[in-house]
């Protein structure tokens, strides 16, 4: 299991569920992520539904032979114990929707929300990273630069 010890330094960013899957799966290359995630006590926001992409994404996984019921019950259990901030869906929707014509809704829900909150997106989804750069609505946070 990942260890989920967090240090007292302050930062806040939103994370959409392919950086957290990422995570928790443990994914090569990913080691810039964990240390950010978990690693240096940021603080974690998140749309309300995160919980169910998270959750969706686990069973797809364990569905497709990637990982065993038991490592799925692993992570689902890592993932309880991070202290996520989630934040309620309706002040989002408006601007939402005014996303809608160049993001997928349920990835502008996380774009709002960094808006809202002023902070970066952390996000390991090239295509919602790239359009979110495009636009230069909030900072996406590189990876590639830790």
């Amino acid at each position: 299991m990942i260890p989920l010890q967090r240090s007292a330094t302050a930062r806040s960013v939103v994370v959409d569920a392919s950086a957290m899957v990422d995570v928790l799966t443990g994914q090569p290359n990913r080691e810039g992520l964990v240390g950010l995630l978990l690693g240096d006590g940021t603080a974690l926001h998140v749309p309300a539904f995160f919980d169910l992409e998270v959750v969706s994404v686990a069973r797809r996984l364990e569905l497709a032979g990637r990982l065993t019921a038991r490592r799925a019950d692993e992570l689902l259990a890592d993932f309880a114990d991070l202290g996520i901030s989630r934040h309620s869906l309706p002040p989002l929707t408006a601007r939402v929707w005014s996303l809608r014509d160049w993001v997928r809704v349920a990835d502008a829900y996380y774009v709002s929300l960094a808006e809202a909150l002023e902070v970066p997106l952390l996000t390991t989804d090239l295509l919602l990273a790239r359009a979110v750069r495009d636009r230069e609505v909030v900072e996406v946070l590189d990876l590639d630069e830790r």
